[in-house]
C-alpha cells in the first residue's frame, strides 16, 4: 500500500493534464522574489502573533515556509499534501504547536520540541479549539508503529489513546489528526493492511467512521467531515459527510489539498497549478481557475481568496504572485 502523500503525488499528473484547458479567474500581480511575509497566524487572544514567509530555495520538491523566531530552515510544506492552517497552532499563555512538532514560547522567545517519548517521528498535530489539549500521530522509529497520543497542555505529559500494528511493508503511511468544533477527534489508522478514518469521543470512545478512507478535514463548525476514499489501497477523491447524518453529501472526483473556507459549506481543492471552489450541496465546482504558478499560501476572508503563487526555476523560487478569487 503506497502513502497518502505518494498516492497523491501520482494523481498529481493525471489530474493536471485534466484541468489543463481552466482560465485564469482574475489578473495577477507580479513582483520580483525575496524572501516575504506570505501570512500572519494571530493568537486567540490577539496578543501575540507569527508571520510566515517563503524560503528562496525549494528542497526535495517542497516549499520552505520559515516561521518568524523560529531557528531552523523551514517547514516543508509540499504543494500537493497539507492544509495552510495547520502550520501554526495556539496554545494558551502564547505559545504555539508547528506542523512538524515546534514548540514555541512568544514570550520567553524559547523554541523546543513537542515529546512524546524517544525515536518519534510526529506524523500530525491538532489542538482542540480552546487549546486544553494536542493530539498527535507519531510513529514510533524503533517498533515500526504508529500512535496517536492526547497531550493536556498544562501538564505536557502525553497519554497513548490508540496504536497501530506496525504495517506489512516497509513504507509507514503519512496520518492525519483533527479536532472539530465539538470535541471529537478525527484520525487515520492501519490494521497492517487498510486505511480506515476513526473517530474519538470523550463520551463514548473510539470507533471506526469509515473505511477505506483517510486525511479527515472537519469543516470550522464541525457540521461536515471531508476524507480521501480510498480504493484497493489508493486515494481516489476527496468526499464530504455530514456528520449528524452520516451520509455522504459531495463527491467531487478530485484529489489535491483540501481547505475550508470562512463562508459555510464552501472549500477549495488544489493541485499543482490548478483551483477549483466547491460547495457541500453540489459534486462539481463552483468555479475551477488555472493559477500562474504552485500554491504557495492561502487564506480567505469569508468573501475572496488570496493565492500567494509560486514560479519556480529548478531549486529555487524566481517569483511571487498574487491572485485574488471570489467566493460567492
Amino acid at each position: 500500500m503506497k502513502p497518502l502523500h505518494k498516492t497523491l503525488a501520482t494523481a498529481l499528473g493525471v489530474v493536471i493534464t485534466a484541468l489543463a484547458l481552466l482560465r485564469v479567474f482574475s489578473p495577477a500581480t507580479a513582483e520580483p522574489y525575496s524572501e516575504q511575509k506570505v501570512g500572519t497566524f494571530v493568537s486567540q487572544s490577539g496578543r501575540a502573533s507569527v508571520d510566515a514567509s517563503l524560503q528562496p530555495n525549494v528542497v526535495d520538491g517542497a516549499i520552505l515556509v520559515k516561521l518568524e523566531g523560529v531557528g531552523y530552515e523551514g517547514i516543508r510544506l509540499y504543494p500537493w499534501t497539507l492544509p495552510y492552517h495547520s502550520l501554526v497552532q495556539w496554545l494558551p499563555g502564547e505559545r504555539y504547536v508547528t506542523l512538524d512538532g515546534g514548540l514555541v514560547d512568544t514570550k520567553t522567545g524559547s523554541v523546543e520540541r513537542l515529546e512524546v517519548g524517544c525515536n518519534y517521528n510526529p506524523h500530525a498535530i491538532s489542538v482542540l479549539g480552546d487549546g486544553t489539549l494536542i493530539a498527535m500521530a507519531a510513529e514510533n522509529t524503533d517498533r515500526g508503529v504508529v500512535q496517536v497520543f492526547l497531550i493536556p497542555t498544562d501538564t505536557m505529559i502525553p497519554v497513548a489513546l490508540s496504536e497501530d500494528p506496525p504495517l506489512n511493508s516497509l513504507e509507514t503511511p503519512e496520518r492525519w489528526v483533527a479536532w472539530d468544533a465539538q470535541g471529537r477527534l478525527y484520525f487515520d489508522s492501519c490494521d497492517g493492511e487498510q486505511v480506515s478514518l476513526k473517530v474519538y469521543d470523550p463520551k463514548n470512545g473510539i470507533s471506526v467512521l469509515k473505511p477505506h478512507a483517510g486525511l479527515p478535514m472537519p469543516s470550522p463548525d464541525g457540521e461536515y467531515l471531508a476524507y480521501i476514499q480510498m480504493e484497493g489501497g489508493y486515494a481516489t477523491e476527496w468526499q464530504v459527510m455530514s456528520v449528524e447524518t452520516g451520509d455522504v453529501i459531495c463527491r467531487t472526483g478530485r484529489m489535491g489539498v483540501l481547505s475550508w473556507t470562512r463562508r459555510p459549506g464552501a472549500f477549495t481543492i488544489h493541485l499543482g497549478d490548478q483551483i477549483a471552489l466547491f460547495d457541500i450541496r453540489q459534486s462539481s465546482p463552483i468555479r475551477a481557475h488555472q493559477l500562474p504558478g504552485l500554491v504557495g499560501f492561502l487564506s480567505d476572508d469569508g468573501s475572496r481568496i488570496s493565492v500567494r503563487c509560486v514560479i519556480k526555476e529548478l531549486t529555487t523560487i524566481r517569483e511571487l504572485r498574487t491572485v485574488s478569487l471570489p467566493i460567492e
